[in-house]
C-alpha cells in the first residue's frame, strides 16, 4: 500500500513537470560563472577605499570578465539595451582618460543605460514560476539576461559616478528595484513530497527546485534533497503518528541556489541588499 501511495504521488509530480510547455529553449548560458567577479566588484565599491584606487580596481576587474560579459550581452534581444550595455563595458577602460566634462557625460549615460534595463525588467511579462514559457516569446530568458546586464552596467555607472564625484543614491535605488524584479520574475519552482517505503517505518521528505530553464533529461537547473524520518512501529502514512527526524533538515536555500546557479537569480540574491 505504501509503495502505491508513493508511486501515485511521484507520478503526479512528474506529470506536472513534463507537461509544462517546453519546446525549443534558448541556449543555456552559464551566467552563474560571473557571480564571484561581479559580487567582488560590488564589494570593492562598498569597501570605502580611496576613490581613484577603487576606480582602478573596478576597471581592472571588468576588463578581466569583458569577453564573457560581451558574449552574454550578444544574446540580449532588446537592441537599445544590448547597444548601451556593450558600449559601456567596452569603453570603461578609457574612463580615466576622459576630460572631466566628458567623463561626467559618460557617467550619466551609463546611469541612463542602467535605468533603461530596469524599465525593461519592470515591463517584462512572465508566467508563474512553474511555467517555463510566457508571452511574449522567451520572456524569462530575457529577464535572465537583463539581470546580468544591469549588474554589469550598474557597477560601471557607480564607478563612473565615483570617478566624477557624482552621487549614486538614485542609481542604487534603481539597482535595488531591478534586482528585486529579477528575484521575483525568475524565481525557482519548488515543491515537497513524501516518499514511503514498503514494510518500513522510514520515510523521506523530499524538497526539489526547478530553475525557469530547467532540463529534466540533462538535470540542468534541477536540485533536490531529502530529510529522513522514522515512524513508530505499525504506523501507516495516513495515521497521525509522531515522526522522529532521522537526518538534518534540508537546506532549502542551498537547493534554490543550486537549481538556479546558472542564472542571474543567484546574482540578484547575492548583491542585495546594496550597501
Amino acid at each position: 500500500m505504501r509503495r502505491t501511495l508513493v508511486r501515485s504521488a511521484v507520478a503526479a509530480l512528474v506529470a506536472v513537470v513534463v507537461t509544462v510547455p517546453g519546446g525549443a529553449r534558448p541556449a543555456q548560458a552559464n551566467i552563474g560563472s560571473l557571480l564571484s567577479p561581479i559580487t567582488q566588484i560590488y564589494s570593492t565599491l562598498a569597501g570605502g577605499g580611496q576613490p581613484e584606487q577603487v576606480v582602478r580596481q573596478v576597471v581592472t576587474a571588468v576588463a578581466g570578465i569583458r569577453i564573457d560579459v560581451l558574449t552574454h550581452l550578444e544574446r540580449v534581444p532588446i537592441a537599445g539595451v544590448r547597444a548601451c550595455a556593450t558600449r559601456h563595458v567596452v569603453e570603461l577602460a578609457d574612463l580615466e582618460r576622459l576630460a572631466p566634462p566628458a567623463a561626467q557625460a559618460w557617467a550619466r549615460d551609463a546611469t541612463a543605460c542602467a535605468a533603461l534595463i530596469d524599465a525593461h525588467l519592470q515591463a517584462a511579462q512572465v508566467g508563474p514560476p512553474q511555467s517555463t514559457t510566457a508571452p511574449p516569446g522567451d520572456a524569462k530568458h530575457t529577464v535572465d539576461l537583463l539581470g546580468l546586464a544591469v549588474n554589469v552596467v550598474g557597477p560601471i555607472a557607480m564607478t563612473a559616478r565615483l570617478h566624477t564625484r557624482l552621487g549614486d543614491g538614485g542609481l542604487r535605488q534603481v539597482l535595488v528595484g531591478a534586482n528585486t524584479t529579477v528575484i521575483t520574475k525568475i524565481q525557482p519552482y519548488c515543491t515537497e513530497w513524501r516518499q514511503y517505503e514498503d514494510d518500513s517505518n522510514l520515510f523521506e521528505l523530499w524538497f526539489q527546485c526547478l530553475a525557469y530553464n530547467y532540463n529534466w533529461v540533462t538535470q540542468f537547473g534541477v536540485a533536490q534533497d531529502f530529510q529522513g524520518f522514522i515512524l513508530p512501529p505499525g504506523c501507516e502514512p495516513w495515521h497521525s503518528c509522531e515522526e522522529t527526524p532521522g537526518s538534518p533538515p534540508v537546506d532549502k536555500e542551498r537547493i534554490k541556489f543550486e537549481a538556479t546557479k546558472h542564472t542571474s537569480w543567484v546574482l540578484a540574491r547575492a548583491v542585495l541588499p546594496l550597501r
